[in-house]
């Protein structure tokens, strides 16, 4: 129970605060003050800051639990596709456009997720230049197939891409056709989305990357 010297205290508190209401709004008015101070706090140095560690990725990343997905600037004007997919420790890469030098962008950027050095499955959808050409890089830039060991790639059954140029030389394709050839030399797994659609040849149509987390091929036939 109170006190009387705190009940005495408590009266003429109440007292002074009917006698002067400009002082009771003073009082309200501060206290308002404080919550909504200790609010903004907590959105923005507590909540915010969890919320921004959990999101790993940055604008034009989707991140879920332990999924994410980013979609990759390529490092000049050019439009191109590059898509990275990390489930727990799972990477999969879809593309790698849209120039060569793109592979400077590129590469920095898988290396920051995939710390093992390993990519389990690769995807290249098909062979015009603004989805494959990074694959490959430039001597100054080394590509996706040099820079990451790669477990499974997949990429298309057919092309109308030409393996050299009008020169003899290698063309672009012909360039992704050698990289692929060595990583597959290095242990690779190599299919077609036709023989992942078929089940053909070890390839399997879905694949599990995670916990809950599958990927599935499909193949549009013409």
């Amino acid at each position: 129970m109170a006190s009387r010297k705190q009940k005495k205290v408590a009266a003429e508190a109440e007292k002074t605060l009917k006698k002067h209401p400009k002082i009771l709004i003073a009082v309200i008015a501060f206290v308002l003050i404080l919550a909504i101070a200790a609010g903004a706090y907590w959105y923005f140095f507590i909540y915010k800051k969890d919320d921004s560690e959990k999101n790993l990725g940055g604008t034009g990343d989707i991140v879920s639990g332990d999924l994410s997905i980013h979609f990759l600037e390529l490092g000049n004007k050019y439009a191109g596709d590059c898509t990275l997919i990390k489930a727990g420790n799972t990477e999969v890469l879809i593309d790698a456009g849209s120039r060569q030098n793109s592979a400077a962008a590129i590469v920095p950027y898988i290396q920051q997720y995939c710390t093992d050095g390993v990519l389990e499955y690769v995807i290249a959808t098909h062979a015009h230049q603004d989805h494959i050409a990074a694959f490959v890089g430039t001597t100054s830039a080394k590509g996706v197939f040099d820079s990451f060991e790669c477990g499974t790639i997949i990429d298309f059954p057919r092309t109308n891409q030409s393996e050299t140029t009008n020169s003899g030389g290698r063309s672009l394709y012909g360039k992704y056709v050698d990289a692929l050839n060595a990583e597959v030399e290095a242990g690779a797994k190599h299919y077609t989305a036709l023989e992942c659609v078929n089940g053909e040849n070890g390839a399997k149509k879905s694949y599990a990357l995670g916990e809950g987390i599958e990927m599935t091929i499909l193949y549009r036939r013409e």
